[in-house]
Parts: C-alpha cells; structure tokens; sequence
C-alpha cells in the first residue's frame, strides 16, 4: 500500500509517539491537535509528520514556507527540512507544488548540535525522549527515494507535485522569460499558475544605459537617462491591448467575453475594494464571486509581483514621484519593498538612513517622498523630527508619541525662530545666557551649602 494523507487517531498517536514528537518542536501542545493530518504508509509502517514552520524575520506572526518533519522508518527516527514553491514550470508541464529537500538528519544518541537553529532544542533531549539508542545504517539516497514518495502523495490543494533533485533546481535557479518565451507559455496557460510562474520569473533587466538613477512612478516615466519598469519588457507584456497572448490567456482561464475583460481592466469599478482583506471579500460577497474580480484581482497580482522584483533588483540612488492618490499597489508593493531594500543607498537625494525602517507604514512617508530636492536641503531638521516622531511612536506607543508632540510644539517654535533670526550677535547673546544661567546655578549651590551648615 502507498502512502496516504490520513487523519491522526488515538492509535497510530500512541504507537508511534506524534504527540511527544509534535510537543518537542511545539511546547504549547501537550497532544497533536485534533484532526491533523500525517503522510501514512501503513504497509511499511512508515509516516511523515510535518512538526515546526519557519518564522518569517519579517513579519509578526507570519510562517515561512520551509518546515520542519519527522520521518519514521526502519524503527529509525530522521529529521528533514523541507521547503516549497508554488507554480512553477518544469519541461512543459506546470506544477502547483514543488517540494525541496533541504537538509536530512538521521537521529542518533551521539547527535548533540542543532545546526538549522529552528529552536533551542538541542539534538540529545530529542534522543531521550524518543529513546534511541541504536545508529541507523540508512543512506541519504535511499531516504530521498522515500520522502519523495511521501510527498508525491501529498496532493495539498488538489495540485501537481513534483520534488527537486540538484539538477533540476540549478534549472529552475537559471530561468529567466524574456517576452516571446512568457507568451508561449500564455498561449498553453489554463490555469493561473501560469500567470504566477511568468511573473515570477519575467526578465526585468534594464538593457539600456543610463546614468543618474531608478525612478519609481506611477504610469510611464519620459525622463532620460533613468531606469524604471516601464522601460523592461513588462510594459508590453502588461499591455492588455497589444499582447494578445495575454488577452487570450485570460479569456480562456476566467471564461470571460474580451469586452469584458477589457472593461474591467481598464474600469475603477474594483479599485474601492481592498484585494487582500477577507472582511472586505465576505461583505462583497457578490462581487467577488464574478468572473471579472477574479480576472482584475489575478491582474493586480501580476503587476504587483513585477513590481516587487523589480524593487528588490535595485540598488544605489533611486527616485519617488508620488501622485496625489497614489494606488495600493504603488504604496504596499513598491514604496514597501524600497524602504526594505539594503542596497538602495539614496532616496530623492537624502541618504536613506534619514528614512525611519518601517517608515512605509505611514503617510508620512508619501509626503517625505513627494518633497523636491530644495525642500530636503532647507529642512533637513524637520525631516529628522519627523523621522523621530515615528521613532518614539513606534517604542513606546501613543501615550509616549503624544507627550513628545507636546514638547516638540515648543521646539519647533523655538527651533524655527533661531532659524530665522541666527546670526553673530544671536551667538554672543546665547553665549551670555549660558553663562548666567551657570552663574545662577552656582550660587544656588553655595546657598544650599551654607543652609546645611556645610560651609
């Protein structure tokens, strides 16, 4: 018998121990949750028990892809890490899931260290509490041989499954579409894993030459010398009007009539709904069961994953030229990964330290982006008060934000006045009062001295 997707009873949990080894990576869970699923070959008596996912580093309370497993087989207890990957295109065949063997581990009574660090269990406590004692003699092929088998059963969302081996990962690594090959693979897509795959791996090097910066805005950008999206090959792979490969693409996968599409596309009916907020899709119910949201919200997404990438594949001095209503997309995807990206070293020609890290969380920011060079070189004080401002919001919350506005009203006044009226003589007279105010405190010191008999 092969493997299955089986649900866990009362007694594959006591034969084989899943709750003590699920509570070894979860501490919270005392036993394995109701209902959870394992990959079970019965005839074999072997299974595959996904234990610990990542934390992503860059979001709270988010979980990475790549996660932690326990195999059973041979009386033999083996840890993997397992990662994998949605939509992509191997031969000429998509894939929903694309599994990747990262790291395989047989468990042994010898073992001490930890080397993925996914937590602070050390090997030996995982040994004692499994009790093993005896070495395994299995290889690490002959252990691929049988994840691989396990995870080919695994059918997840109903999806394709396919699971790397080195060669085809250095493949998949190495691929990059440029616009004829993304509309072949247009010309075969009946699903939108297509859609994603060619987003994924769009070819966005800029080949012409430039020589001042990478501009970010919203439509097509006319000045020269500069690199921006709308000069790659995304500008006319988006082009619903002219890539007819793409137009029928969507025609086919969403059923949906080209006036249709057309109409949505190029609409505002969608642009008031929110994509990502699942609230906002239950209330819209309706709407969002249409065949045409579906075909503008896969849309959305593609364009929001070129703009992603585009981002991340930038690096030096770069420019922001914000609308007055800029879209979700230009806010959430690009403005986002910019502040995130480490290689970006000027924004608007203000070193980017000046920027606060999770300053993209606040309008702020926008208007930070909107100011032209003069404005930056004039007011580069009030720019670090804002940038502290979100700074103090950020460590200690309202209360703490709230007080620092209190006082900064009166900084500001007096920071603005010495501004406009600093000069020599100001200098002088600063200087006196900063002798008298030492002076007063002086003699205030000798009175209270002489007060307590001190002197």
């Amino acid at each position: 018998m092969a493997f299955e997707n089986v649900v866990i009873t009362k007694e594959l949990d006591e034969k084989y121990k899943l709750s003590k080894i699920f509570n070894i990576y979860n501490r919270r869970y005392k036993t394995i949750p109701e209902r959870k699923k394992f990959l079970f070959d019965s005839d074999k008596e072997c299974f595959l028990l996904e234990c610990y996912h990542y934390e992503d580093p860059e979001f709270d309370h988010a979980y990475l892809s790549k996660a932690v497993y326990i195999m059973w087989y041979q009386n033999t207890f083996i840890e993997l890490v397992i990662d994998y990957n949605l939509h992509e295109m191997i031969g000429n065949e998509m894939y929903d899931y694309i599994y990747e063997i990262l790291d395989i581990k047989v468990l042994d009574s010898t073992i001490k260290d930890n080397k993925e660090d996914f937590n602070v269990i050390g090997y030996d406590y995982i040994c004692r509490v499994l009790d093993i004692k005896d070495k395994s003699l299995l290889s690490k092929d002959e252990i691929f041989s049988v994840v691989k088998d396990a995870l080919l059963a695994c059918k997840g969302y109903g999806g394709k499954i396919y699971v790397l081996d080195e060669i085809t990962k250095q493949k998949l690594e190495q691929t990059k579409l440029s616009l004829d090959e993304a509309n072949e693979i247009l010309d075969i897509a009946d699903d939108t894993g297509y859609f994603d795959y060619i987003a994924k791996h769009l070819d966005l090097r800029y080949l012409g030459v430039f020589n001042k910066y990478t501009v970010f805005c919203e439509g097509v950008n006319d000045i020269k010398d500069t690199r921006s999206i709308d000069k790659t090959i995304a500008l006319k792979f988006l082009d619903i009007d002219t890539n007819t490969s793409l137009k029928n693409a969507f025609i086919r996968v969403f059923d949906i009539d080209e006036q249709s599409l057309l109409k949505t596309l190029k609409s505002d009916m969608f642009k008031c709904v929110d994509i990502y907020n699942i609230f906002s899709s239950r209330l819209n119910k309706e709407l969002h069961d249409t065949k045409e949201y579906k075909a503008y919200v896969e849309f959305e997404i593609m364009y929001e994953t070129l703009l992603k990438r585009f981002a991340r594949e930038t690096s030096g001095a770069v420019r922001v030229i914000v609308s007055d209503n800029p879209s979700h997309s230009f806010v959430h995807a690009t403005c986002k990964e910019i502040m995130k990206n480490e290689n970006i070293t000027m924004i608007n020609d203000i070193p980017k330290k000046f920027y606060h890290d999770c300053a993209w969380y606040y309008e702020d920011l926008l208007d930070a982006f909107r100011r032209e060079k003069e404005f930056f070189k004039e007011h580069v004080k009030e720019t670090e008060l804002l940038l502290k401002q979100l700074s103090i919001y950020k460590k200690y919350g309202v209360r703490g934000f709230n007080i620092f506005r209190f006082f900064y009203k009166y900084y500001d006044k007096a920071f603005r006045f010495f501004n406009k009226y600093y000069n020599p003589f100001m200098k002088v007279v600063i200087f006196g009062l900063q002798l008298a105010c030492v002076y007063f405190v002086i003699r205030l010191v000798i009175v209270l001295l002489k007060i307590f008999g001190l002197i």
